[in-house]
């Protein structure tokens, strides 16, 4: 695997890793993130023989962090990740996207339909302000003042250092809840690290709120693979049913009972294998490996 950063014609510097082979797989994490944010499914992939693709998207990890919300247009994602992939040569590749790299996956697809061979969306949305739970967002000032007290309690307890960039595939997090995860996450950032992180989340949380896809979708033709989490608190799991109803070449949704937002990381075997079975019957005998069952 090479670690690289692009310098794209749109002004964007976006850190990416790369591991080429054929078939190739890009993996959109989703909104907080980065590269990592889908690494179990990644390693799993890898070891099955497929290539990968995986960038910090912008706003995130060490890519470039813009300072206003109108500068994460869902247009802007995918001028970002159509950029990447071509810097790359990569003509034909899958999307897996959780979350809000679901919606730019879906997006994609719909813009550029001959290159895609096939999607997964996790917690996806055609529409998150549709979707998204209300209480959720009324409670946020509440979660940050509470986010407050608990990290700065919490970070006397570790080296908080400026620069720190989670590893979200790693055994620290894994089988966490949403509400878990971010604290723990929280509490290792420094207090200017975590300020500027909270203000970066507010501006493309702003803008991802604005986005919607519905009628975009009936133009994606790639056989698409739906999972999602019974209990997501951020995107409901209906969000998934009705992309169900909306993409002509969709497989029904995969719900996994008992977990959350973050069922890439909670429940990572099991999202595995959805993903090796349905990458196996695009790909056939292109996938020879046995895969990696367990995390690093």
């Amino acid at each position: 695997m090479i670690a690289n950063i692009a310098n794209l014609e749109n002004g964007a510097k976006i850190y990416y890793e790369l591991l080429r082979a054929e078939p190739a797989i890009a993996y959109l994490h989703c909104l907080t993130t980065n590269a990592t944010g889908l690494g179990h499914q990644r390693r799993h992939m890898e070891g099955l023989g497929a290539g990968s693709l995986a960038p910090d998207q912008r706003g995130h990890g060490y890519s470039t962090r813009f300072p206003s919300a109108d500068q994460y247009t869902l247009e802007s994602f995918t001028g970002d990740l159509e950029l990447l992939l071509k810097s790359e040569g990569i003509n034909e590749v899958s999307l897996v996207g959780h979350s809000m790299g679901a919606a730019i996956a879906l997006e994609y697809a719909a813009m550029h339909p001959d290159s895609i061979k096939s999607l997964v969306l996790i917690s996806g949305a055609a529409n998150f302000a549709r979707h998204t739970n209300g209480a959720f967002l009324k409670l946020m000032p509440l979660w940050d003042a509470f986010g407050w007290v608990h990290n700065t309690l919490e970070g006397v307890r570790h080296h908080q250092r400026d620069g720190y960039r989670p590893d979200w595939a790693s055994e620290e997090f894994k089988g966490l809840g949403d509400l878990r995860v971010g604290n723990k996450v929280n509490a290792r950032y420094s207090p200017k690290d975590r300020r500027y992180a909270n203000e970066i989340f507010r501006q493309v949380l702003q803008a991802v709120m604005q986005w919607d896809i519905s009628s975009q979708a009936s133009a994606v033709t790639a056989p698409t693979l739906l999972i999602h989490g019974s209990n997501d608190m951020h995107v409901l799991s209906k969000a998934s049913f009705e992309l169900n109803e909306m993409l002509r070449n969709s497989r029904p949704p995969v719900i996994l009972q008992g977990y959350g937002h973050s069922v890439a990381t909670q429940a990572p075997e099991q999202v595995n294998a959805h993903l090796a079975n349905f990458f196996r019957d695009i790909y056939g005998s292109r996938l020879s490996g046995q895969g990696i069952t367990n995390s690093k």
